[in-house]
């Protein structure tokens, strides 16, 4: 994988928390990027456990979100 200098110093615990679109910037708004907990799953139901740690804004296949992997490698 290659990381670049931004991708190594990432804040997980506040990635990204600027606004991502500065031409419709709002007055307020609340970022969720973050870390959050995960877990692939088919049903609608609440898990008990989750299996996964990620960093948001990032999907779950890069390496930056932590998880690396594709829901459907579950």
């Amino acid at each position: 994988m290659l990381k670049t200098v931004w991708g190594e110093n990432l804040d997980t615990k506040c990635p990204l928390s600027e606004y991502p679109r500065p031409q419709f910037k709002r007055d307020s708004y609340m970022s969720l990027n973050g870390e959050w907990q995960l877990k692939f799953s088919e049903c609608e139901e609440i898990p008990e456990f989750y299996t996964y740690n990620i960093t948001v804004p990032f999907s779950p296949e890069s390496e930056l979100s932590g998880v690396m992997r594709r829901p459907k490698d579950e």
